[in-house]
């Protein structure tokens, strides 16, 4: 058996992107020395665009398939993702139709957030990771992305544990209600960061763009000093801890016997 990593992310266009998952992947390679590593796109958008500036990128599909020949067949995936929506379930779909034709052991790793349980771990570690030059009376709040999806329930859940642990943090999603934590905010200045693995689009336009329905420019509309803390979760020791374990989890299924099944 030849186990390797599959990394999946958005993607990543710019170099902010880039150098969040370089920190990512270098945790990685410290964690699991010796275990090949790739990295897949799961936007067709981004993985186009890279394209067009004439860098290659790869789909899952197309990575899965790229380690098979290279005769690896026990692969671990891990997923950069928060809450298991759309795109993790996209992301099992592919490589179950990748086992059935290949015959390769495939093993994914969680979401930062799969079970309620998880939702106290990751305020932990969002709390953890929190700028370091942030006053104990200044607040902070998170962009997530948002889903309609099932398990969108977790931003809740996860709003809800972070407050219990800081009152100055909040945690809402891109359509979430943004003026109902600006009411709950006893500070003037307000750091924004991002629930994202990376700094892609939605943390340079949605959350710190100059338009006026970006995040930044209604926080400071309202009235508040506001300072965007552009950091991805990936960068972050403790969140990308997290991940780290989920994949440490993955890999160990691989080495069961009969593991052909994806694991959520």
């Amino acid at each position: 058996m030849r186990k390797a990593i599959l990394l999946v992310a958005y993607g990543a266009e710019n170099n902010m992107a880039k150098d969040g998952l370089a920190i990512f992947e270098r945790a990685c390679r410290e964690r699991f020395p010796g275990v090949p590593l790739r990295w897949a796109y799961s936007s067709p958008l981004v993985r186009n665009r890279i394209a067009l500036r004439g860098r290659k990128s790869d789909s899952l599909g197309k990575a899965l398939r790229r380690l098979y020949y290279e005769k690896h067949d026990a692969i671990a995936i891990q997923p950069l993702q928060v809450i298991a929506g759309r795109e993790y379930e996209a992301i099992g779909e592919d490589a179950r139709e990748f086992m059935a034709e290949s015959g390769a052991k495939v093993a994914t790793g969680s979401p930062l957030m799969l079970e309620d349980a998880d939702a106290e771990i990751l305020a932990r570690a969002l709390i953890a990771d929190m700028p370091e030059n942030r006053a104990p009376d200044e607040a902070v709040v998170y962009m997530g992305h948002g889903a309609k999806h099932a398990n969108s329930r977790f931003y809740n859940i996860l709003a809800q544990k972070t407050l219990e642990k800081d009152v100055g943090a909040f945690v809402s999603s891109m359509n979430g209600d943004l003026d109902a934590v600006l009411n709950r905010v006893n500070s003037h200045k307000i750091w924004l960061a991002p629930l994202f693995a990376n700094i892609g689009r939605h943390a340079l336009e949605d959350m710190a763009g100059d338009k006026p329905e970006s995040w930044l420019s209604r926080i400071r509309g309202a009235g508040f000093e506001c300072v965007p803390y552009l950091r991805g979760l990936a960068s972050g020791e403790n969140v990308a801890g997290i991940w780290l374990k989920c994949l440490a989890r993955a890999l160990g299924e691989l080495e069961k016997r009969g593991a052909a099944e994806i694991k959520y």
